[in-house]
């Protein structure tokens, strides 16, 4: 509670009390709950972290897409016997 009330400058969580817990009672009424502070905060953040994930997705989908054309591979890798009929000398 201690880090609620300096970090976001608030008090209480369902109530807003009087006074601070933590703070000189010289400082006035808290000007609001730390549960609306809270929303407040992740209100602010979540678009960062949203926009983050979605360009983390992005980015998978287009490195995704660009192995298909590994795996999907019509040739054959070349055998033993094809090798030896290539670097051989019939002269």
């Amino acid at each position: 509670m201690h880090a609620l009330e300096t970090n976001l400058d608030c008090a209480g969580l369902c109530k807003l009390p009087y006074f601070w817990y933590f703070r000189s009672v010289t400082e006035g009424q808290p000007p609001q709950t730390c549960s609306i502070a809270l929303k407040n905060f992740y209100d602010d953040t979540v678009g960062v972290l949203a926009f983050g994930i979605v360009c983390s997705a992005i980015i998978g989908a287009v490195l995704l897409s660009c192995t298909f054309g590994l795996v999907n591979n019509k040739h054959s890798p070349p055998t033993a016997s094809d090798s030896d009929s290539i670097t051989s000398n019939d002269d």
